[in-house]
């Protein structure tokens, strides 16, 4: 065979295998726009099967892992391609990918790891966003040492100033649980003073000066908030008044929202039981009550867990196990929350570090 024939043929059938590659990702991605979910995820899956060595497989598969709804799967996936992921933006993507999900699966340690990983994994730049979540779930873990140290070097060498804020309130709070006052409130007047001080800093600059009775700290955040945040949610929680926003239920009524299978109500031993409601009075009219779901996980263990710390910070909680797609899911709900109350209680989520959203209406 002629070589300059040979090396046509060639060229001709790398193109036209690229072209069926496309037209496969073409075919998935045209099912995903149409809304069929299920039958685009499994074209996504069978391509990255067929395709492990194509430069697109850590695109291709982080679009995927977008897709899939069950946080155990989509975490099965992104460390399937960790495993493949050799440049460091690659890496840099997916291991900040698996920061979230080990997060919302309750792997607070694993998390913290990926999360650091991920911060040092570009070889021109920190991500210091991902550094300050490693210092925060280390708070929260109780590694207050190096929770401190990378605190501390955020402050230190990032140049972005709401997150040298987050991370002057991390170092704040720090100070406080660790038992150096002094050192908590001079931190906190640092950022009152400088003039970068986010409505989240000021909330919390006022919260230690109630704590620690440094009547002057908290005047000074309030004033702040007050004159350069008015409108802001920190406030609303200080003032006790909060301005209704839109909830899924105001967008689609309650009956969207109704428990169509209660499950089996699954009470951790941590958790108190549930506190059954005075009736109303006679020709009152009946109370409209809401549950907050703050969580749902594929493992009872890791809901008990989440309860415990919604118990440690305040909150009553309860878990409920329903059935989904033949997969028991354990939700962690906040019950029996006046519906009038449930924008104030959210927030109140929020502040302690947690999310929240109303799940369904029930008359009692």
């Amino acid at each position: 065979m002629h070589p300059r024939l040979s090396a046509l043929t060639i060229l001709q059938s790398l193109f036209l295998c690229g072209t069926i590659l496309a037209q496969d990702l073409d075919k998935a991605k045209a099912h995903e726009i149409d809304g069929q979910i299920e039958l685009a995820t499994s074209e996504y899956l069978q391509w990255l099967a067929e395709n492990p060595e194509s430069p697109d497989h850590i695109r291709i598969g982080l679009h995927l892992s977008d897709l899939i709804e069950d946080v155990a799967n989509k975490n099965n996936l992104l460390i399937n391609l960790l495993d493949r992921a050799i440049e460091p933006d690659d890496r840099y993507r997916v291991q900040k990918a698996l920061g979230l999900m080990s997060e919302l699966l309750g792997r607070y340690r694993t998390a913290q790891s990926y999360y650091l990983a991920a911060s040092f994994a570009l070889p021109d730049r920190k991500d210091f966003a991902c550094l300050l979540k490693s210092a925060s779930l280390l708070h929260e873990l109780g590694d207050f040492d190096a929770a401190e140290a990378q605190a501390r070097g955020i402050v230190e060498t990032c140049k972005i100033e709401n997150i040298v804020a987050n991370a002057s309130i991390l170092l704040s709070r720090i100070y406080y649980v660790t038992g150096r006052e002094a050192r908590a409130v001079e931190t906190a007047w640092e950022l009152v003073r400088s003039g970068r001080a986010t409505p989240q800093a000021l909330l919390w600059a006022h919260q230690l000066g109630s704590y620690t009775d440094h009547r002057d700290l908290q005047l000074a955040a309030l004033g702040i908030l007050q004159t350069e945040f008015p409108k802001s949610t920190e406030l609303q929680l200080i003032n006790g008044t909060v301005n209704p926003f839109p909830t899924p239920s105001l967008f689609l009524g309650p009956k969207a929202f109704a428990e169509t299978d209660p499950g089996t109500v699954v009470q951790p031993p941590t958790v108190p039981t549930r506190i059954e409601n005075p009736a109303p009075q006679s020709g009152a009219p009946p109370v409209q009550y809401v549950s907050i779901q703050t969580g749902s996980f594929t493992l009872l263990e890791n809901a008990e867990y989440a309860a415990k710390d919604l118990l440690d910070a305040g909150f009553q909680a309860v878990i409920k196990r329903r059935m989904v797609n033949g997969t028991p899911y354990f939700r962690v709900l906040i019950p029996d929350i006046v519906s009038n109350e449930v924008d104030t209680t959210i927030l109140l989520l929020k502040e302690k570090g947690f999310e929240g959203f109303p799940l369904y209406t029930t008359g009692e």
